[in-house]
């Protein structure tokens, strides 16, 4: 088994920025799943698509 390490912070951060919509839930489900639809692609599950995120960067 390989392993693939995925910089997760920016595709949430690109995300949230994304007004909160259906095509913003549909973004995140196609994240989390990519095609398969039950498959877990990402470790996204504990992301709320729908909640406001404030980002801060030193």
């Amino acid at each position: 088994m390989t392993f693939e390490i995925v910089n997760i912070i920016d595709k949430m951060e690109a995300l949230y920025r994304i007004p909160r919509s259906k095509e913003r839930f549909d973004i995140y489900l196609n994240m989390l799943q990519g095609g398969s639809g039950s498959d877990m692609i990402l470790p996204i599950a504990g992301y709320n698509p729908m909640e406001m995120i404030l980002f801060w960067r030193s």
